[in-house]
């Protein structure tokens, strides 16, 4: 039998963070590799590059051919030695391992990470883009009146609509062929009120989705220039907890390992339906004392404007997936699948 293996899917790694760590404990960044090519040139030159675990130099000989190396410290295996070392050495916690048993609660939790540094933990996440969020409200009116009209167009196009304006176009030929006034009035009633249903028909359509006033989406625009601005939060949950702690953290756009964030977010969308695992530095510790319990249990008595406040904005997010429902794949009997390879398989033909 096997032995059971685990291999990751990096979404993010903080790669100057881990090799500052990693160097504290073995005074260098082992497990490298060497990548070289050649490549055509017509100029003469040398010289080194620099950047953060990635070097590469570059050395020119006369004539057509110049020679590269690239020495890159591999993702995994730093991520494992910094785990390992982390671990080992007792300054991180698996939080999965801590809380297996039972529930947890802020006390709790806080009881199980005294006295360590950094924390591991796998759990379903909410991913909260302030910079989306400012694009959608600067967008909002535009979008709800197209996908209001998109759906009315849609009903004008339906096979209801048309059948009442055959009837209307039987009627308005039978209002022309008649002579009797009496006839030709009822005609016409019957004649506005199948128009009177197509409108109807039409109107409610056209009102799928209401738009806040403008004192909201410009404050919305305003609060996230002036306080969160490029922020991307993660909001880590378990799944059993008494008061809905959560592990929140704020990740850097450009240590993600798809440079495209937007792949990453289509992949596996803004409330991920897989678990993700985070490893990170405790920052922030909150006390009960002098500090405002915020529960995403959604209480209906607030204890201060400023609890209630941060639960409104909250929100927000919840609010605008109704709109962001129009963009979503994430629809029955569909799966989505985040491609490592797309190929075809060719077979030689057997005589």
């Amino acid at each position: 039998m096997s032995q059971v293996k685990i291999i990751r899917d990096i979404v993010y790694f903080d790669i100057s963070k881990a090799a500052s760590l990693l160097s504290q404990f073995s005074n260098g960044l082992p497990t490298q590799v060497v990548e070289s090519f050649e490549k055509s040139s017509a100029t003469s030159f040398g010289g080194t590059l620099g950047m953060p675990l990635v070097k590469a130099a570059t050395n020119s000989k006369k004539g057509n051919r110049e020679e590269s190396s690239q020495t890159k410290i591999l993702h995994h295996d730093l991520l494992d030695r910094i785990e390992d070392q982390l671990f080992n050495h007792g300054f991180s916690i698996d939080l999965n391992e801590a809380f297996k048993e039972g529930t947890v609660n802020g006390s709790l939790l806080r009881n199980a990470i005294e006295g360590s540094n950094y924390i591991r933990f796998e759990g379903f996440v909410k991913i909260q883009d302030f910079n989306r969020l400012s694009m959608i409200a600067e967008n909002f009116k535009y979008l709800v009146d197209f996908i209001n009209k998109c759906s009315a167009y849609a009903h004008q196009e339906s096979i209801e609509v048309k059948v009442l304006n055959e009837q209307i176009s039987n009627f308005e030929n039978q209002i022309k062929a008649e002579t009797d006034r009496e006839k030709k009035a009822k005609l016409k009633l019957l004649l506005n009120s199948k128009k009177n249903e197509i409108k109807s028909i039409i109107n409610s359509a056209s009102e799928v989705l209401e738009t806040p006033d403008d004192w909201l989406l410009n404050g919305i625009e305003k609060w996230v220039s002036l306080y969160n601005e490029d922020q991307l939060h993660f909001r880590f949950q378990f799944d059993e907890s008494e008061d809905g702690c959560e592990i929140f953290t704020n990740l850097k756009r450009e240590c993600f390992v798809d440079s495209n964030i937007e792949n990453i977010k289509f992949a596996y969308g803004r409330h991920p339906n897989i678990k993700l695992t985070l490893f990170g530095l405790i920052t922030s510790v909150p006390s009960n004392i002098n500090s405002d319990s915020l529960s995403t249990n959604r209480s209906d008595n607030q204890e201060t404007d400023k609890a209630a406040f941060q639960e409104a904005f909250h929100n927000m997010f919840d609010a605008l997936d109704n709109l962001e429902q129009f963009s979503s794949y994430d629809i029955y009997p569909n799966i989505k699948v985040y491609p490592i390879a797309v190929y075809r398989k060719m077979f030689n033909k057997i005589e």
